[in-house]
């Protein structure tokens, strides 16, 4: 057996539609007795709608860029949370106050503070928009989520979130938004407890991705990326492929 990983937006996932002949891939894939699984900066309601959307089934997932492990069965395997503690002072940090959105993630229906120029209302999936004062008592957050204009922007909110809160924080850029998670969490770790918790340790893991939050997971675990994902993240992969049907191939044993 040989376990893939792969991020999902941007390498599995663009433009509402999914990249290269994914589906037949995959289930061949799992046909020859491996498995496949999403590691994703999405939350649980998130992902599980990007799922449905394109018809993908996949055996495990790892979501919230690592804060939880979900078993094939749906069983949470491992989470770590945001302190409660933490939670106001980033509602009220700077960051929050440009940002266009806070999301807030965890067990529950993704929640959002909504304003203007957010994007988040375009996207199509069910959520509870609350307000900054509910937002402030929220507990159980597996990641809150800011949003920018510009990349650069994003970048810079990262460092100054990794500033103020020193040794508390994982900050994890991702295009235009930034994913805030306790610290130490990351999708190489995410990947980490997956495999303790089903008794993988031993199993050989591939991993994919094309986004900065993908790099430290490439970097663990000798990882791929794809053709047109950003210089630095091309970098750090052994391999670049077109798509993922096509690094699957490769790795099929006939």
């Amino acid at each position: 057996m040989q376990v893939v990983v792969s991020d999902f937006d941007g390498t599995l996932y663009t433009r509402h539609q999914l990249i290269g002949d994914v589906i037949p891939a995959v289930d061949a894939w799992r046909r020859a007795g491996n498995r496949f699984g999403i590691a994703t900066g999405r939350d649980l309601n998130m992902i599980h709608d990007g799922l449905r959307r394109t018809g993908l089934a996949v055996d495990f997932i790892i979501c919230l860029n690592g804060a939880y492990a979900v078993g094939m069965d749906g069983t949470i395997l491992h989470k770590t949370l945001l302190d409660d503690d933490l939670v106001p002072a980033l509602v009220r940090h700077p960051a929050a106050a440009v940002s266009t959105h806070i999301q807030l993630s965890g067990e529950f229906l993704t929640k959002a503070v909504l304003r203007k120029d957010s994007w988040f209302t375009k996207i199509g999936i069910e959520f509870e928009s609350i307000s900054e004062d509910e937002a402030v008592r929220a507990t159980g957050l597996g990641q809150m989520s800011l949003a920018f204009h510009t990349d650069d922007e994003a970048l810079a909110w990262k460092d100054r979130l990794v500033a103020d809160f020193p040794g508390r924080l994982a900050v994890h850029p991702n295009r235009i938004s930034i994913d805030i998670n306790a610290h130490g969490v990351d999708k190489a770790n995410g990947v980490d407890r997956l495999r303790e918790a089903m008794g993988w340790v031993d199993v050989p893991v591939r991993v994919i991705g094309d986004g900065l939050n993908d790099v430290g997971m490439i970097r663990r675990f000798g990882g791929f990326s794809l053709d047109d994902a950003p210089e630095t993240v091309r970098a750090a992969a052994t391999k670049v492929y077109p798509d993922v049907p096509a690094m699957l191939a490769e790795y099929m044993v006939h």
